[in-house]
């Protein structure tokens, strides 16, 4: 399973990540869970875990996510992760994406 991801500002304190799934062949597929985490600049506190794979699907392998920073929010790097499973254990194939974005 092989994971892309997009990061975008849609606005002064929206962070947009777009998450799509391919299986070996590149086709785009529906995994069992798509996570999605945000940890602040200060590396220290997770402040965002969302399981998206119902609320932000967009068609068939395509995820959107939308983070909202606050006026308090740290600036500086933001590291962001996304944790794709598919399947049941035993069985199940999990692949990871991280990412970093700066908040000014």
């Amino acid at each position: 399973m092989n994971i892309e991801t997009i990061i975008e500002f849609t606005a002064k304190a929206s962070i947009r990540t777009l998450v799509y799934v391919y299986d070996d062949d590149d086709a785009l597929v529906e995994p069992t869970s798509v996570l999605v985490t945000w940890v602040d600049a200060d590396g220290e506190t997770q402040v965002d875990e969302d399981e998206i794979v119902v609320t932000g699907r967009l068609e068939d392998g395509i995820y959107e996510h939308f983070y909202n920073t606050v006026a308090g929010s740290a600036k500086g790097w933001w590291q962001g992760s996304v944790e794709v499973i598919d399947g049941t254990a035993p069985t199940a194939r999990t692949s990871i994406g991280n990412y970093s974005v700066k908040v000014k």
